[in-house]
């Protein structure tokens, strides 16, 4: 699908490139027309109107529309590292079995994401910050080399290691399952 914009017949553009967003920032409305988000809400943009900081969304848990800031949304995680209800504990039970190189972004307390990567020492656990504003984006704790979304910060460190303990080589969901053989025995 080809990307670009539309525009609605109130001069207001509607994007077609990431129609899905997930809330990075609570907002709570300080008008009527605005939407109450949390953190790992998704919304979907029905309107961005060029130059405003404000973009009219619609609630997919909650039908309901309204206005929520544009620095308290990122593009939905459509890529198979995403693990929204996975915290540090779990990542351990999930990724033991994995090979090297296996990695998935979850929620962090302490740091708002984790890059969990599997090393050959055990899980290494990296911390993802945002930077709110104009000149905002993601990075890993420690480096500020910024990406505009969780998948660019992936997509770099996939292409170059850079600090990484071992290469990001398999997103935990997309690894394939070998169906186990089954052979009688032979008495």
């Amino acid at each position: 699908m080809a990307s670009g914009n539309l525009y609605d017949g109130f001069g207001s553009m509607i994007r077609t490139e990431h129609l899905f967003y997930s809330v990075i920032y609570e907002y709570t409305p300080r008008r009527g027309d605005e939407l109450r988000v949390r953190f790992l809400d998704e919304v979907q943009v029905i309107r961005e109107i060029p130059g405003h900081d404000m973009w009219e969304c619609s609630s997919q848990t909650r039908n309901i529309r309204g206005y929520v800031p544009v620095e308290c949304l990122t593009p939905t995680f459509l890529h198979e590292s995403f693990y929204r209800n996975c915290d540090r504990q779990g990542t351990e039970e999930l990724m033991r079995s994995a090979p090297v190189g296996t990695y998935l972004i979850r929620p962090s307390g302490r740091t708002m994401f984790a890059l969990s990567l599997k090393t050959a020492l055990g899980i290494k656990n990296y911390g993802i910050k945002h930077v709110k504003g104009m000149n905002g984006g993601f990075h890993i704790d420690g480096d500020y080399k910024k990406f505009n979304t969780l998948q660019d910060l992936v997509a770099n460190f996939r292409r170059n290691r850079d600090q990484m303990a071992t290469d990001l080589l398999y997103p935990i969901g997309g690894l394939r399952r070998e169906p186990v053989s089954w052979r009688p025995f032979n008495f």
